[in-house]
């Protein structure tokens, strides 16, 4: 092709972009998933949503006629045809212009945010199709449920925010601050109720260094959530300032946007100096087999990829402890109690404890168990934790008595788990480790103690509560947790981002803790943190092998996350609510009467 032609190609493309607002969205939305692993360019999701705040202003019909801010939607639509007043001034800004535009140019926030939050969705979680391809004269039927629907389900809801913002305030201000609170409380909701995926969270783009996630150890993850949105939107407000030629109000807006940017970084750069990795005297074992989803549901390769495992097991070196991933015993762990209990005698020497992943089935109920099975050398099972928070559509049906005729089929090949009950810190071998099975690792305060993974409702937190008293179980209190066991399998997911994605979601709990973590996954990417989630070794996606390694050392103390919780989120979200409260308050009783009060 002639490079003129090509040429005028890209300037024609660029000029549908330029007068198209869907195709700005929707390159917006597409842009701000760049932020996320495996691009990790966070700079992309801070413009991208700074954008979206831009012409969110340019778009919204209610401050089109009476705020200072339509200024700025004018001179960006320039080609628009549209008419100019003036109107009085108030207290933000000496002069205002507002405009009116032509009908057709009328668009609402709503869609606006709508259209971002969507596509930066489905490019973040394009990968939940690939679980349906594994048989995929089965489950096609659902690829548009995945592909659409559920990304669909998390930007109505911060497209609704956005909304909302629109019709509390017109002040610039107000919006810069509404628009990321209440968008940080739709992640909250949708991460601890409704389905419980707290997935694409804004703080996960901060992970891709260590230096700049320190700041989870305070607010935890949607605290910095909310503290990156606003950031953008600070960033987005004054390049409105700037096209409006009010240059004060843009260097203020700008410089308290650059302040939080040089917090995180200089309070990440003072942490990391002030705890250096220690480690403990305990050498653990970590094992990848490298197995895609075909060959682990191969019932006759089961054999083969147990002696798989059991071959990376053995050592001639002293190990305290080996982990194995997620549904890593091919059986059901009480199918073949005695033949387990006879490799494992074979391969495990004296004072070694395997913790292993399993599918069990409780004898006396018969429910069967997503769990983590703890064995001595002798093969005996001396400890045992049960998925409490399940997958939704993976491991349990929601709301199962109401799904169509035609996918009934497909609804009976997924079985429902049973909640887990037991406690979820485990004492082994002197060391008490919190255990958290696969994507149970997404949600903060994971690892305190049996009452805080957030089941996916309440009747589970009940139901460990029940347990508790009746069994009168100890309760181990956070302080004492030492480490974190997060096992999973990824190859559900394939080479596909969402392993890159996970490995950056359970590095903050880390971090907001202040206990290393080991993730020990079938496919990649297992990986060791220590309590500031430094990297200490890897073994990457699709590669098979182990990595010994000695445990480091929980810091000293209670990282203030750990100690109070989302507490200080919610406080920073009731500050936001009383700062606009106040301002329109007083703008309320303050404000000159209008000529319809004349």
């Amino acid at each position: 092709m002639d490079p003129c032609h090509q040429k005028c190609i890209w300037i024609s493309l660029a000029n549908k972009i330029r007068h198209s607002a869907v195709l700005q969205h929707c390159l917006m939305g597409a842009i701000a998933a760049l932020g996320f692993a495996p691009f990790n360019l966070f700079p992309a999701f801070i413009l991208s949503f700074g954008w979206l705040f831009f012409t969110s202003l340019k778009l919204d019909p209610f401050s089109a006629s009476r705020s200072s801010e339509t200024y700025a939607s004018a001179v960006f639509d320039v080609e628009g045809a549209c008419s100019t007043r003036v109107t009085h001034a108030d207290s933000d800004s000496t002069s205002k212009i507002a405009l009116s535009y032509p009908s057709e140019g009328g668009e609402a926030i709503y869609a606006c945010a709508a259209r971002t939050f969507l596509l930066m969705h489905v490019c973040c979680l394009y990968w939940l199709v690939y679980p349906l391809t594994i048989e995929l004269e089965k489950h096609w039927m659902l690829i548009p449920f995945a592909i659409v629907i559920v990304p669909a389900y998390f930007s109505i809801q911060l497209a609704a925010a956005a909304w909302i913002t629109g019709k509390i305030s017109s002040n610039l201000y107000e919006r810069a601050l509404i628009f990321p609170a209440l968008c940080s409380v739709a992640m909250y909701f949708y991460g601890h109720f409704s389905l419980g995926f707290p997935w694409i969270l804004p703080a996960y783009i901060w992970t891709c260094h260590e230096i700049f996630m320190q700041t989870v150890s305070i607010w935890g993850v949607y605290g910095l959530s909310f503290i990156t949105m606003l950031i953008s939107c600070l960033l987005g407000a004054s390049f409105v300032f700037l096209r409006r030629n009010d240059i004060k109000n843009s260097i203020i807006s700008e410089l308290m946007g650059i302040f939080l940017l040089i917090f995180i970084v200089l309070f990440g750069v003072f942490r990391i100096n002030l705890h250096d990795t220690k480690f403990t005297p305990h050498k653990m074992r970590m094992v990848q087999c490298n197995l895609t989803q075909t060959e682990k549901g191969n019932r006759e390769l089961a054999k083969q990829n147990f002696w798989k495992h059991l071959g990376y097991s053995i050592s001639k070196d002293k190990l305290d402890f080996i982990v194995w991933p997620e549904a890593s015993l091919p059986y059901l762990y009480n199918e073949r109690r005695a033949d387990l209990q006879e490799a494992f005698q074979a391969v495990l020497r004296p004072g070694v404890h395997l913790i292993l992943g399993a599918v069990r089935e409780d004898l006396d109920t018969h429910e069967i168990y997503n769990s983590i099975v703890v064995v001595n050398h002798l093969g005996e099972n001396v400890g045992c934790y049960d998925k409490i928070h399940l997958v939704p559509f993976g491991e349990y049906i929601p709301f199962r008595s109401f799904v169509p005729t035609p996918l009934q089929g497909i609804a009976a090949d997924i079985g429902d788990f049973a909640v887990g009950k037991s406690p979820r810190v485990l004492e082994i071998n002197g060391l008490k480790m919190a255990m958290a099975i696969c994507y149970e690792a997404a949600f903060s305060m994971v690892a305190p103690s049996a009452f805080s993974a957030f089941p996916k409702c309440v009747r589970d937190v009940i139901a460990v509560s029940k347990l508790l008293q009746q069994e009168k179980m100890p309760v181990v209190q956070p302080p004492t947790v030492s480490l974190v066991i997060n096992v999973t399998n990824d190859a559900w997911f394939g080479p596909t981002s969402e392993p890159y994605q996970h490995l950056q979601i359970v590095r903050a709990r880390a971090v907001e803790l202040g206990v290393p973590l080991v993730r020990c996954t079938n496919y990649g990417i297992s990986a060791v943190f220590d309590p500031c989630g430094r990297e200490i070794c890897r073994i990457p996606m699709n590669s098979a092998g182990f990595v010994d390694f000695y445990i480091p050392e929980k810091l000293l103390g209670e990282t203030p996350y750990k100690k109070y919780g989302d507490i200080l989120f919610w406080l920073m979200i009731l500050a936001v609510a009383g700062i606009v409260s106040y301002r329109q308050t007083k703008r309320l009783f303050h404000s000159p009467p209008s000529n319809a009060m004349r």
